[in-house]
């Protein structure tokens, strides 16, 4: 499969989730517990669409942020933060699955 046909449906795939997320998080408003299973997988299948789509579009990420910082110090510290900040909120994140299920 081509990278613009894996492109194009995996965008399609995260409005698809997106729009459930939506819908079901309106809905849990009035039963949690009929749509709270769904809606956290919903959210994890998009976390994993979204991954992709970065991973798809790498370069051009790259580039953007190569034009957006010309500075390569000031890149190298940016990157570094920003890194730091990502792993502190999964961290948390698994954290607080395996503190809500005991």
């Amino acid at each position: 499969m081509n990278k613009q046909r894996l492109n194009f449906i995996n965008e399609a795939l995260m409005f698809l989730v997106l729009m459930g997320l939506v819908g079901i998080g309106v809905s849990l408003r009035l039963q949690m517990h009929l749509y709270g299973g769904v809606h956290y997988y919903l959210g994890l299948t998009l976390v994993v669409l979204i991954l992709t789509h970065i991973y798809l579009h790498w370069i051009s990420i790259v580039k953007m942020y190569q034009k957006l910082i010309p500075d390569p110090g000031k890149r190298k510290i940016i990157s570094i933060v920003y890194v730091s900040i990502s792993i502190l909120l999964l961290v948390g994140f698994v954290a607080s699955i395996f503190i809500l299920e005991t």
